[in-house]
């Protein structure tokens, strides 16, 4: 699903209006028919067929858990997690003929712990645990789970839909996460996991490798069903991460939102055919480092071992790549278009945002034309900045002022009517001028200077222009629009 991030904008972490990841299952959802390529279903393909357990009695089930940071035996998530887990009916309660996974079915749980200074890699983190428990023991189907999520085995009612969660699910991975579609806890055969080569390696910071996994098994016909009555039976305990991602966004964090902008890039360049990274991206080609080996961790019940893992090199490699000097910077939605600034010719510049952004000027000022522009993506919105020459006032001296204007590119006429989110929203208006100092002594007009993108030029004097932000305008959309740098 996408990151908490995106789902705080959602109103899915503060209760929000935009319920989009409602009802995902068995029919299609608005977030899917949005901003996942609409809802396609095929039949299964034989290409991603692979040989099934179904046969045997019991199963053997491996978990994996995805988790950053040190001190283990005091992080308060963790013990939560092992205390809800070695209960009867969590994952590690088995062999007793009454647990979730089945009587004699063995639950191996593996906690793999980035280290180093790379941004998280929760696809990464569940490729190295699939490799390494697929090693020695038979494997016949594993749970990615996030650590702050676990069944309600406290809540009697619950029994019934818990007995089913980490069942073996046969060729259709099952989901355990009212508002997701791979994200929070995936059951999957094993022999699915390894067909689909698991999920990709390039998705840095939080979201969306698991939307991009749901591609996959889309194209391949499995897609995911979601255990029963996960609203009231499948608890995200104190949401932690939510609530700092909602935070985050709020100050218009910079690497939270580059991340999870570069992210979006990505999924969205790989909708349309998942099968052509499938074979490249993803259990066999990741690379990684264990530091030391697999160590006995103290969980309740449960067989939990930790072992420590860095990416920083991985990471280092992909970043040289996307920091690259000859890489260009575009305004054609595709990868490339990650969240850098792109120049845009004027006569490409939407209606729209012009329209918008002449109403946000000045009142003394009257338009004359459009002297330059850029766009960038910002999570699902786009942000034009359009430079204009202007006449102000009576005494008719020429000025350049630029407005930002947010592009909700992805929404449909359906959504505009329904929310009452329009198109196009005037984010801020800033002076222009070829004079750094210009206006700084004052400080009523000490506001937050913002210089171009190298390499960007204005048409009028072609010089690298001071930009002076002289009134932010109130935005009510439902994704962050502009990126503070």
């Amino acid at each position: 699903a996408a990151s908490d991030t995106t789902m705080a904008w959602l109103g899915l972490c503060g209760g929000g209006t935009l319920t989009a990841f409602n009802y995902i299952s068995p029919g299609c959802s608005f977030y899917e028919a949005h901003f996942l390529g609409g809802c396609a279903r095929v039949p299964p393909r034989p290409e991603c067929a692979a040989p099934a357990a179904a046969h045997r009695t019991t199963h053997r089930l491996g978990v994996i858990v995805p988790y950053r940071g040190g001190g283990l035996a005091a992080h308060a998530t963790l013990s939560h997690f092992c205390e809800r887990s070695s209960a009867r009916g969590g994952i590690c309660h088995a062999g007793s003929g009454g647990g979730s996974v089945g009587a004699g079915a063995a639950a191996r749980v593996l906690l793999v712990n980035q280290t180093g200074s790379a941004p998280f890699n929760r696809g990464a983190l569940a490729n190295i645990g699939f490799e390494l428990l697929s090693r020695g023991e038979r494997l016949d189907y594993l749970a990615v789970h996030d650590v702050d999520r676990v069944p309600a085995v406290d809540n009697a009612s619950c029994a019934g839909a818990i007995s089913g969660y980490y069942l073996f699910p046969g060729a259709t991975p099952r989901v355990l996460h009212p508002k997701s579609y791979t994200g929070g806890v995936l059951v999957i055969a094993a022999s699915v996991y390894r067909a689909v080569n698991g999920f990709s390696n390039a998705f840095w910071g939080w979201g969306h490798e698991d939307n991009e996994l749901f591609g996959r098994l889309r194209w391949c016909g499995l897609v995911p069903r979601q255990g029963k009555n996960l609203d009231a039976c499948m608890v995200h305990e104190h949401c932690q991460q939510c609530k700092h991602s909602t935070a985050a966004v709020r100050v218009e964090d910079t690497a939270a939102l580059l991340h999870e902008t570069r992210n979006i890039a990505l999924l969205q360049r790989r909708l349309d055919s998942p099968q052509a990274t499938m074979a490249t991206d993803g259990i066999r080609q990741v690379s990684y480092e264990a530091e030391g080996r697999p160590r006995r961790v103290r969980c309740g019940s449960c067989r939990l071992q930790v072992i420590d893992v860095s990416l920083d090199d991985a990471a280092a490699a992909a970043a040289a790549v996307a920091q690259s000097p000859t890489r260009p910077c575009v305004a054609d939605s595709s990868e490339l278009d990650d969240g850098c600034d792109a120049p845009v010719d004027v006569s490409k510049v939407p209606a729209g945002v012009i329209d918008e952004a002449r109403r946000a000027l000045s009142r003394r000022a009257s338009f004359v034309r459009v002297a330059a522009a850029s766009r960038a993506r910002v999570l699902h919105n786009y942000r034009y900045e359009v430079d204009m020459e202007v006449v102000m006032g009576g005494a008719g001296r020429v000025a350049l002022q630029r407005v930002a204007v947010c592009d909700h590119a992805w929404q449909r006429e359906e959504m505009r009517e329904r929310y009452g989110v329009p198109r196009y929203t005037a984010l801020w208006r800033a002076a222009v001028s070829h004079n750094p100092g210009n206006g700084s002594r004052d400080p009523a007009n000490r506001r937050k200077s913002h210089r171009p993108v190298s390499g960007r030029r204005l048409e009028a004097g072609g010089m690298s222009p001071h930009i002076q932000i002289v009134r932010r305008l109130r935005y009510r959309g439902p994704f962050a629009c502009d990126i503070v740098r």
